[in-house]
């Protein structure tokens, strides 16, 4: 769940293909992921503390391996693709505590 949840927020941060097409928020897509995802496997009260976290491990992790990729192959544009979104994406996740995180994923 994390790691779809890294993505989808990296994902957000791309430029739209259509600018007249309606984004969603994080905490929209959020939302509806965990909301999807607990439909089928509802998280403990221990794994909603910890997703915040987990999340931005990962758009941590992505980030450092997407650097240290490019910085082997500089000439290489796909490996930074990720890079600015990913960045933008861990500074939206880290803007709000993960308290705060988890009290509105879970009031929805």
């Amino acid at each position: 769940l994390a790691i779809t949840a890294a993505y989808v927020l990296i994902s957000l941060e791309y430029d739209p293909a259509t600018p007249a097409t309606p984004r969603l928020s994080q905490l929209e897509a959020l939302e509806a992921l965990t909301s999807n995802y607990c439909m089928a496997l509802p998280l403990t009260e221990a794994e909603w503390h910890c997703l915040p976290t987990l999340i931005a491990c990962r758009l941590a992790m992505s980030l450092t391996l997407g650097t240290y990729s490019a910085s082997k192959d500089p000439e290489n544009e796909y490996l930074r693709l990720t890079l600015v979104p990913g960045w933008k994406a861990l500074q939206a996740l880290r803007g709000r505590s993960s308290t705060e995180w988890v009290q509105m994923l879970q009031s929805h």
